[in-house]
């Protein structure tokens, strides 16, 4: 899977890229939300991984200048503050939630619950368009 991966905290971005890395994933990974918005803008991905709490754009406002350009855009969100993530899944926010530090064997069930299923929703997309010749 291709990954844009944001955090803020050099040390929790690192790991994270470090274990995605493991998981054999392709990862671009941003200390810098803004930047990070302006690279998905211009590449593909299959997830976004984000932080919550970070300096000049959290990651609820990255979320929503990603799902503006694409609504179907998959994203994670990770936090250290479990208040913060119980208000937001409580109000029905999409996206996926998970606490810092990440466990590394939960990280690989979310990802991979996440990738089967974007090739369900692949392969329903071919079954429906050999459907329509």
């Amino acid at each position: 899977m291709k990954i844009l991966l944001v955090d803020d905290d050099a040390g929790s971005l690192r790991g994270m890229q470090l274990a995605l890395i493991m998981l054999k994933h392709d990862c671009d990974a941003y200390s810098d939300p803004v930047e990070a918005v302006a690279n998905y803008l211009c590449h593909e991905y299959d997830l976004v991984i984000t932080d919550i709490c970070m300096p000049v754009m959290n990651g609820f406002a990255l979320a929503e200048r990603i799902w503006g350009v694409d609504s179907t855009s998959k994203i994670i969100f990770i936090s250290g503050y479990a208040a913060e993530m119980m208000e937001k899944q409580e109000a029905g926010e999409g996206g996926i939630f998970l606490q810092k530090p990440v466990d590394f064997c939960q990280l690989k069930e979310v990802l991979d619950n996440v990738f089967a299923e974007s090739e369900l929703k692949k392969g329903t997309n071919l079954i429906s368009d050999s459907d329509s010749r």
